[in-house]
């Protein structure tokens, strides 16, 4: 079962379920944090086995977590946005974790996109030569197809130019 600030040896369906409710009420206004600490519990007890079932587990409570995350930014309530605030850092160390489950699985693919998805929360938090460096250790690691060789390239141009911009190197006239 997952233990933890919101579950007590509590089943992974049962966890799922009651993360689900909370994740859509829209009445109680923490909500959203509420449902967003949960499912970072069921990824951090999910991701520590090897079945499959648990690895869809972790897969699920990821998800709801970026999804969770997203809802929070555009309602500004994520403050501060940067490395600072836990919601930032809980989901930066989950994405740091399913890298490593991808490695563990020489799974290339998986940790093509979750290192793309760690490299956009850097980025969104204005840590903008973090995210430049994760991505520019990625190619060289991976079998990457023409697609996301070309995604990458495209994504490192589009942080530089946004970091350059935000440093006031650049500017839009």
């Amino acid at each position: 079962g997952i233990n933890g600030d919101n579950f007590s040896n509590t089943p992974m369906k049962e966890a799922i379920e009651t993360s689900l409710e909370v994740s859509v009420d829209t009445i109680n206004p923490t909500s959203f944090y509420d449902a967003f600490k949960m499912f970072n519990e069921i990824m951090n007890t999910s991701s520590t086995y090897e079945e499959d079932r648990i690895n869809w587990n972790s897969e699920f409570a990821y998800l709801k977590m970026k999804a969770l995350f997203g809802t929070l930014v555009r309602d500004d309530r994520i403050v501060p946005l940067d490395e600072s605030n836990e919601y930032c850092l809980k989901l930066i160390e989950v994405e740091k974790r399913m890298i490593e489950l991808s490695r563990e699985k020489d799974d290339d693919f998986h940790e093509f996109y979750y290192t793309i998805d760690l490299a956009t929360t850097l980025r969104l938090i204005g840590n903008y030569q973090s995210a430049l460096d994760v991505l520019n250790a990625l190619a060289p690691c991976l079998k990457l197809d023409d697609a996301q060789v070309k995604f990458l390239d495209n994504w490192l141009v589009s942080i530089q130019a946004e970091q350059l911009l935000k440093t006031g190197l650049i500017g839009i006239y």
